[in-house]
């Protein structure tokens, strides 16, 4: 449940930064595509990890399935952390980071909405609304912690 109302409250600050730094790094004539770069992130990770997070728990149990997303969610901040002094200057490497945080991050989404839809044998589609409602919810909340100036102190964030 903690992974999941943490996963949850990056989405809401993700985006809101996600797509202000993606279309500030692009040439102004280029920025709607650079939004729908960032966007296209959530469709792939819906479109590929559904199917990929099934293959494994299918073969290998749900477990794996989450060891797989930890193992991707690890790759990415090890990434960030290796590249972020070149972000600073270099807005290629910042699109890209931006682009693959968005794509590991969404991609525990499905993956916790069908545990709880298995988990919920009596009244999957109550269980599915309740999870989906609690993380809209989240992504409202991180999207404001993540504009706060207690969070960001002093630094324009758009």
């Amino acid at each position: 449940m903690i992974a999941r109302i943490l996963s949850s409250l990056i989405h809401g600050t993700f985006f809101a930064v996600a797509v202000v730094v993606a279309s500030k790094t692009a040439p102004l004539e280029k920025s709607g595509s650079a939004i729908a770069a960032v966007a296209s992130g959530l469709t792939l990770a819906t479109i590929l990890g559904v199917p990929l997070g099934t293959f494994i728990g299918h073969h290998w149990g749900w477990q794996a399935t989450f060891w797989v997303v930890s193992g991707l969610g690890m790759t990415g901040l090890l990434s960030l952390l290796a590249i972020a002094k070149e972000t600073v200057q270099e807005k290629t490497f910042a699109a890209i980071t931006i682009f693959l945080f968005g794509f590991i991050a969404f991609a525990t989404v499905p993956l916790l909405q069908t545990r709880i839809v298995l988990s919920a044998k009596d009244a999957p589609p109550l269980a599915s609304a309740a999870n989906i409602s609690a993380f809209n919810l989240a992504n409202a909340f991180g999207a404001y912690l993540g504009a706060s100036d207690s969070i960001w102190p002093g630094i324009d964030i758009c």
